[in-house]
């Protein structure tokens, strides 16, 4: 009878022993009550110099570049048309019967700098190990969801995609050297895959408009400038007049904030930027010049219908933006210039 009882109570402790296990290395928690359980590789996001991802459907690559106002990326992309994802968090789309495919440039500074800096050094929420070569079904590596490439001072390194973890967005990812497995961010895989919308830069500006002091417009060969009333940021002056709002300036400097990027246009026909542009306009914090932004119009697809370029300090390029917003913004420089 003592036997028999303990052989039962065995029973039950391996048989929770497997269970414990299996939750262990496939249930999601929340990463802040899951910690950091390991580093896949050192490296600092400075010392990155590309980032990539390939899968059947499409590739993405970026390429760090360094100028006066710091570092950004150049991005570069083609895919395929494919059917949306059944969940967009957790699982990876698939390519549509048509087989088109488009491709094409960007520029990414902001997003793109998130995603470096959780790739240098990359973290694992969990460290697997290798799996046996039968239970790599069950976290998705028996098929092809892609690979990431990441290039840390020279060398490089690669990453496959599996499956999401059961209940969350986490992601195991295989490292393609050694075969160990791990559990990252799963924002670096969906960041990746929607690269050229999710890592694109839109905003034209780093800065924010509540600490620029004075912004001087340029156009049609004339200058006017304008002063934001301190600690109040919708409410612009002219010089000499401080304490009393314009109402013109201010109304625009809300619309112009509303510019942001579509899409670049890495090399545009040159009679497109060649010329003045509809106008300049140039931001400062005290004496210190921090921005600018500068729009023109260009002939659109459709005759006598026009899109417009907005290019600043931190798009580098210039970008699609949005044509209704352009057009109120243009439509009020030549107020802006008289009314100084």
């Amino acid at each position: 009878m003592v036997v028999r009882s303990v052989g039962v109570h065995l029973g039950i402790f391996l048989l929770a022993s497997s269970v414990a296990y299996r939750a262990w290395t496939t249930e999601a928690a929340d990463d802040s009550a899951r910690g950091i359980a390991g580093k896949i590789w050192e490296g600092t996001a400075d010392q990155v110099e590309a980032v990539s991802f390939v899968s059947k459907v499409a590739q993405v690559r970026l390429v760090r570049h360094q100028d006066e106002e710091g570092a950004y990326y150049v991005g570069r992309f083609e895919k395929q048309s494919t059917k949306p994802a059944a969940n967009p968090h957790t699982s990876t789309p698939s390519p549509s019967a048509d087989g088109k495919k488009v491709s094409g440039a960007f520029i990414a500074v902001e997003q793109a700098t998130a995603l470096v800096d959780k790739l240098a050094p990359l973290h694992a929420f969990r460290v697997l190990g290798k799996l046996e070569e039968g239970r790599k079904a069950e976290f998705g590596f028996d098929s092809d969801q892609g690979t990431i490439g990441v290039t840390i001072a020279g060398e490089s390194q690669s990453l496959r995609v599996g499956d999401s973890t059961p209940g969350g967005t986490d992601r195991y990812v295989s490292d393609v050297g050694s075969g160990q497995v791990y559990v990252i961010d799963g924002s670096v895989v969906r960041d990746l895959i929607g690269g050229d919308s999710r890592l694109l830069q839109r905003q034209l500006h780093a800065f924010s408009l509540e600490d620029v002091t004075r912004v001087k417009l340029h156009a049609s060969d004339a200058t006017a400038e304008y002063i934001r009333f301190e600690g109040k940021g919708e409410f612009w002056s002219t010089l000499g007049s401080a304490d009393r709002k314009n109402e013109t300036a201010s109304n625009w400097m809300a619309k112009i904030q509303r510019l942001v990027a579509s899409s670049y246009v890495e090399v545009p026909e040159p009679q497109a930027v060649s010329g003045a542009p509809i106008f300049t306009l140039e931001y400062f914090v005290g004496t210190k010049k921090v921005g600018f932004v500068e729009l023109r119009r260009i002939p659109g697809e459709t005759a006598g219908q026009f899109e417009f370029l907005a290019r600043s300090e931190t798009s580098r390029w210039y970008a699609l933006v949005l044509r209704s917003i352009a057009e109120q913004v243009s439509a009020d420089v030549q107020s802006l210039l008289g009314g100084q």
